[in-house]
């Protein structure tokens, strides 16, 4: 088993919506793939996504994201 802490990464996610500017700083370096758990791994691309396509990152858009996907169930709702 690979380690992980499931608790870093939701503050990874977490940080991410409190302040959508510091994507900036970990995305070239924090890949979807790093995620141990799967249902992060969808947040964290969905969010990657947004920025990617100037989008501001919250949790309106990041649902929408999710959901014009079709991945908001596969990532808890």
């Amino acid at each position: 088993m690979i380690p992980h802490n499931l608790k870093a990464e939701q503050a990874v996610l977490g940080s991410i919506i409190e302040d959508p500017n510091c994507i900036f700083g970990i995305s070239s370096d924090l890949l979807p793939s790093h995620f141990y758990d799967k249902s992060n791994a969808g947040i964290y691309e969905a969010m990657v996504s947004l920025v990617n396509r100037h989008v501001p990152v919250d949790l309106v858009t990041l649902i929408s994201e999710l959901e014009g996907k079709e991945r908001l169930d596969s990532v808890g709702g």
